[in-house]
């Protein structure tokens, strides 16, 4: 099997999630073995960032990536549509420190490389490991658990339960072929008691549930919707019984939000830089989790190896 790159360069541009900027991202071909590589134009020099794990930085709500003191946020549904299309080698160039939100998902991302590129092989083959043992990551503090195990191919599975009285969720994908139509839909998600705390932090300036769901997990007053209502600069709206979604926005699937979740994984994963085989099961699992487990499957892969 051959390493995969794009036949030419695409441009896309919106806003990012959490700041709200607006960005234009070029996403172009690269040589054999560059991995995914991110460039920010914007800045003097421009600077190079290697998406892999000893890159990771802040992973609060989003994967981000730092070097020399320069950031990029929100890689994680652009890398993981990346990854499930078989790309290996690409270069990300971006004038501002957040990729586009575009639609919180990762199919966006796929209708934009399938609209506008081929896929195409590279003289170079393609390596994948077969991790023969099992390699935990387990959080008590926070009740959090992923496990891998050996398998023929990799194959993800994410269990997901809730803060508050809402039925528990569980995504699979056993094989990545079926990643757009089973898992690329499902939109980013949050709690609606934790809005007015991300928009003081000044975090989520360009979600909307266009791009979001948004999860009434407590009973609010009329008057406590309005208040979110204008610091979101959004019409009123009416009060939502718990466990229901948000203006009632319909989901792509039941189980959106675990789906999304696996999704995130995959997109984290794909920053150890290293196509492998192996079945991971996660539960309650988050970007600094996702990344930190990340890092151990590297270490093993450099380590274990024949490189």
């Amino acid at each position: 099997m051959k390493q995969k790159t794009i036949s030419k360069e695409i441009i896309v541009e919106g806003k990012g999630l959490h700041y709200g900027e607006y960005t234009t991202l070029t996403i172009k071909p690269s040589a054999p073995n560059s991995g995914y590589i991110f460039k920010r134009t914007d800045v003097i020099p421009n600077q190079i960032i290697e998406a892999v794990v000893e890159n990771v930085g802040i992973c609060s709500r989003c994967t981000s990536i730092s070097k020399n003191n320069i950031s990029i946020f929100t890689i994680e549904h652009l890398l993981a549509a990346t990854y499930s299309l078989g790309i290996d080698n690409v270069l990300f160039e971006i004038n501002g420190k957040e990729v586009p939100i575009l639609d919180g998902n990762a199919k966006s991302f796929i209708d934009l490389y399938k609209k506008n590129c081929d896929i195409i092989e590279q003289e170079e083959e393609l390596k994948i490991y077969d991790i023969k043992e099992i390699i935990p990551y387990i959080n008590e503090k926070d009740n959090v658990e992923l496990i891998l195990s050996p398998a023929e191919k990799l194959e993800l599975e994410f269990y997901l339960d809730f803060k508050f009285d809402y039925s528990p969720q569980v995504a699979k994908l056993t094989d990545m072929k079926d990643f757009e139509e089973e898992i690329s839909k499902a939109r980013t998600f949050v709690y609606i008691s934790d809005i007015e705390n991300l928009v003081k932090a000044g975090q989520i300036k360009g979600g909307d549930i266009n791009n979001a769901i948004v999860i009434v997990d407590k009973e609010f007053t009329q008057k406590e919707y309005d208040n979110i209502a204008e610091m979101l600069n959004k019409p009123k709206f009416k009060v939502q019984k718990i466990g229901e979604i948000f203006n009632h926005t319909p989901p792509y699937y039941e189980n959106e939000q675990a789906r999304h979740k696996l999704l995130d994984l995959l997109g984290d994963l794909s920053l150890i830089g290293y196509r492998f085989n192996a079945h991971i099961k996660a539960k309650r699992s988050g970007h600094y989790f996702n990344t930190e487990f990340a890092k151990q499957i590297r270490n093993y892969i450099q380590k274990n190896l024949e490189l």
